[in-house]
């Protein structure tokens, strides 16, 4: 009497009710319903016996797909028949999504109250009932939700059976969560992505371009973020019996690639827009990146993340952080297209909002670094606070991610240098980066980040001269001259404060410093082969500009010689030291 009432519901037209679902949601169907549920029930107390959870769980089912039915038959009078058999289906498949919910809920509430005489814990027969109905219960919501969505018309039907697949999610998290299995919850993972694609294509008819695509990998990150996070938030009901490693959670760690990847992928395009077409840009990508949905789910996805190594592998945590820092530069450079129209004066805005949030970020991920790894060095009790910090902030891969941070700050503002229209950028990018390396250098105590510190001053010097419309090639030797003559000045008064942090590179069986050697290679580039008296004669003929480079080379290559022995000598004081720099 019911199945075919109830395949009446999903085939028929739904225009008009079907006479057969109309029939059998009748007063003679309930009675017969009610009829063979009393009988059932009065032969089970007659053999004084309980009732079998699988009848009960059945009943339920069969009850839901009658009131669907009865919907279906009351839609002419009245006067639903516009929608006719629509909110008969919307009944039956609501209902069974619904009854998923209530039977995880009821089974778990009588697990925790209802107990056997002598048993430690709940009738495994209501335990298996619970798995069978909720499953059969559930499968039945997700199907014709995906019936609704695929085969029904309007266009509404994507929502309905979204609401659908939902309450199918939460009954499957909700045993999950009593049952201590994951499998439960990477499956109501698995549901609330279908709901959240769902919804997107109610809003997005048609997927035939990068926004509407790029919306749906973003509503799925969205959606697998918030339950990679509500996850991580019942793990220590979930996983309590077992050590927290990565592989005593496999499907949440598959969970969070999963969400870390869409993440991934919603900035990648917009990473290689801004390093490859920096002056002719794809404003529409750009700007659907950096809008709201997009920041969100990246947000959402690396907290997640980050969350995840707290819990299974706190030394590699700053990985997240770093990851996050990048993904956000990335942001900042797409949302700051919208700001384009503002700042006219710099139509390249995006490429160097993202160069300067690196360099930002650098700066930032270096002092955190310096500070935690400071008070954990000076013995300071912090709490839990602090050594959560250092457990986060290990020294290395925090060194790790400032180098990575600064130098693609660096090297992407090399890459356009010349065909920047605001030239100086990659020169700034690299002189922020510089005195930073150099307060890494000593943090680190080794030469070769001093010797790198010294030489991306040469760097920015090179981009300096880059920069100049017309640079004659010579002009780039008294550049480095000036350069390396500062480089050996800034560490020799580095050597003179903090003598036993600046590391001295080793040659041969002696030390020397790399403000010896910066001093030595100054003066061989203002003296270089071809500079005598016919070099000094042909100065006069020089261009002011290369006139005042030779001038800055001459004195600052001599006076980074005096400083270095002068500072060498012990009877030269350190304040005369200060006044020849």
């Amino acid at each position: 009497m019911l199945v075919p009432g109830l395949f009446g519901l999903v085939f028929d037209s739904p225009t008009s009710p079907s006479s057969i679902s109309a029939a059998a949601g009748g007063w003679l169907g309930w009675l017969a319903f009610l009829a063979v549920v009393g009988a059932t029930v009065f032969r089970q107390f007659d053999v004084r016996r309980p009732v079998p959870p699988d009848v009960a769980g059945l009943a339920g089912l069969a009850m839901i797909g009658l009131a669907a039915c009865t919907v279906a038959a009351l839609s002419s009078p009245l006067r639903l028949t516009a929608y006719g058999q629509l909110w008969g289906f919307h009944m039956m498949m609501l209902g069974w999504a619904a009854y998923a919910v209530m039977i995880a809920i009821a089974t778990w509430w009588l697990s925790e109250h209802v107990h056997a005489a002598g048993a430690e814990g709940p009738p495994q027969a209501l335990v298996r009932a619970a798995n069978v109905w909720v499953i059969a219960s559930g499968a039945l919501a997700v199907l014709l939700g995906l019936v609704a969505a695929g085969l029904l018309q309007p266009k509404e039907e994507s929502l309905w059976a979204a609401a659908a697949i939902g309450l199918a999610s939460a009954a499957a998290a909700s045993m999950g969560v009593w049952r201590r299995q994951e499998t439960w919850a990477f499956v109501a993972g698995l549901g609330v992505n279908l709901a959240a694609s769902l919804t997107v294509g109610y809003y997005q008819q048609v997927l035939n371009d990068w926004s509407s695509l790029l919306l749906l990998v973003e509503a799925n990150v969205i959606a697998g973020a918030a339950v990679a996070l509500a996850w991580l938030g019942v793990s220590n009901r979930l996983y309590r019996l077992q050590e927290r490693q990565v592989w005593s959670g496999p499907l949440l760690a598959l969970q969070i690639a999963l969400t870390s990847a869409g993440a991934a992928a919603v900035d990648a395009p917009a990473l290689v827009a801004l390093l490859t077409l920096p002056g002719d840009l794809p404003v529409d990508l750009l700007r659907q990146i950096g809008s709201g949905p997009g920041a969100v789910a990246v947000t959402l996805a690396f907290a997640a993340a980050g969350w995840y190594l707290l819990q299974t592998w706190p030394r590699q945590a700053i990985h997240a952080v770093g990851g996050a820092l990048v993904a956000a530069g990335v942001l900042v450079g797409a949302a700051s297209v919208r700001w384009t129209d503002w700042f006219t004066l710099d139509p390249w805005l995006p490429y160097h909002a993202m160069i300067a949030f690196w360099s930002g970020a650098a700066l930032l991920l270096l002092l955190a670094g310096v500070a935690v790894a400071g008070r954990a060095g000076s013995g300071e009790r912090g709490g839990p606070a602090l050594a959560w910090l250092g457990e986060v902030f290990q020294p290395e891969a925090t060194r790790l991610w400032h180098f990575g941070l600064a130098l693609s700050a660096v090297v992407a503002g090399l890459v356009w240098c010349g065909a920047d229209p605001q030239r100086p950028t990659g020169r700034a990018a690299s002189r922020w980066r510089r005195p930073w390396e150099g307060r890494r250098a000593i943090w680190r105590r080794r030469a070769e980040d001093v010797v790198l510190s010294g030489l991306l001053l040469n760097v920015a010097g090179t981009v300096a001269w880059l920069a100049w419309r017309d640079h004659p090639l010579a002009g780039l030797v008294e550049t480095n001259a000036i350069c390396l003559a500062a480089a050996a000045i800034l560490w020799t008064i580095a050597a003179r404060l903090m003598p036993a942090r600046v590391a001295r590179l080793p040659l041969g069986e002696r030390e020397i410093s790399f403000a010896e050697l910066a001093a030595e290679a100054a003066a061989r580039a203002v003296g270089r082969p071809g500079g005598g008296p016919r070099d000094a004669r042909s100065r006069g003929n020089r261009p002011p500009n290369r006139q005042s480079v030779d001038l800055v080379g001459d004195c600052r290559g001599r006076k980074a010689l005096v400083l270095r022995l002068a500072i060498d000598r012990s009877r030269f004081s350190f304040p005369g030291s200060i006044i020849s720099a």
